[in-house]
């Protein structure tokens, strides 16, 4: 399993160093007058993270997901300890109504400096909320550009919401509680 620090609605990954992904979307070159990324650039972006987490009240927390699935995929395949081994497995009771409330708000305030808003809405299940976390994440990740940083698998990624130190394939939702039928609390990893 990655790595997490939780944060309300959205996590962060304190001591991530991330992994080399080849396959990402996104390329291109950084905003010019950034400072160019360095392993100090990124524990900072990560502590700031952690300092963003606003602390909520919650009265009835109910566990919707614990696992690990990929925020840049399309299936619905969790990667699960068993023993000393991981094995990915479909995720159970994709489609069981997880709330009869109408409308479910989440914040997702990591890997970016700037937060993103989204909500469930109509018959929520785990399939929706998982959807439309991932659909936020993607709209996140719209517009960017990345380079890489030297000596480091962590890519430097610049867009409509700040600056990241992850590219999309990087991050996996790790958790995700819901807290008073009101609003999502997710676990994000790197």
């Amino acid at each position: 399993m990655r790595g997490m620090v939780v944060l309300v609605v959205v996590v962060t990954c304190i001591g991530c160093s991330g992994r080399k992904n080849d396959a990402s979307p996104q390329q291109g070159t950084a905003v010019a007058d950034q400072k160019p990324a360095t392993d100090e650039m990124i524990r900072e972006s990560e502590a700031a993270a952690s300092r963003r987490k606003t602390v909520r009240n919650c009265n009835s927390r109910v566990s919707i997901f614990d696992g690990d699935i990929a925020v840049d995929s399309h299936d619905y395949v969790q990667t699960v300890a068993r023993g000393s081994d991981a094995v990915e497995e479909p995720i159970p009771r994709l489609d069981d109504v997880v709330s009869k409330a109408p409308r479910i708000e989440f914040t997702l305030n990591y890997p970016f400096e700037k937060p993103y808003a989204g909500s469930v809405s109509g018959e929520i299940t785990r399939r929706r909320i998982i959807d439309e976390v991932r659909a936020g994440f993607r709209h996140m990740y719209e517009g960017t550009t990345q380079r890489d940083i030297p000596k480091l698998y962590n890519k430097d990624v610049t867009g409509p919401y700040g600056r990241a130190f992850h590219v999309i394939g990087d991050l996996a939702i790790e958790s995700i509680d819901l807290c008073d039928d009101r609003r999502l609390d997710i676990s994000i990893g790197s």
